[in-house]
């Protein structure tokens, strides 16, 4: 079989499964400090429903702790906890 080309399966005409990593882990430390203020958590975002892929991000969560975010459309938050090796949410007012 041919690679699928890239607007065959944006489009939806072919499929394609992959997902993607990008480390955000080393770049937070040179964030732009504000006198007086404190990093409280530093979270990617992203709007769920732009989702097309599996998609991970190791990123610093805070000062020394890092944290990873993952947007699926493969499966759900069980399924991810089975799956990988996550210890407790980075902020639970954020995700209760």
């Amino acid at each position: 079989d041919p690679l699928p080309g890239c607007c065959g399966w944006f489009w939806g005409r072919q499929k394609a499964k992959f997902a993607m990593v990008t480390n955000w882990s080393s770049f937070a430390g040179g964030l732009v400090q504000l006198a007086g203020c404190e990093l409280v958590i530093h979270l990617p975002v992203q709007n769920p429903q732009s989702a097309i892929f599996d998609l991970m991000i190791p990123f610093a969560s805070q000062a020394g702790k890092v944290g990873v975010i993952c947007w699926t459309v493969s499966s759900d938050e069980e399924g991810l906890r089975k799956a990988l090796p996550v210890g407790e949410r980075v902020s639970k007012d954020l995700f209760p």
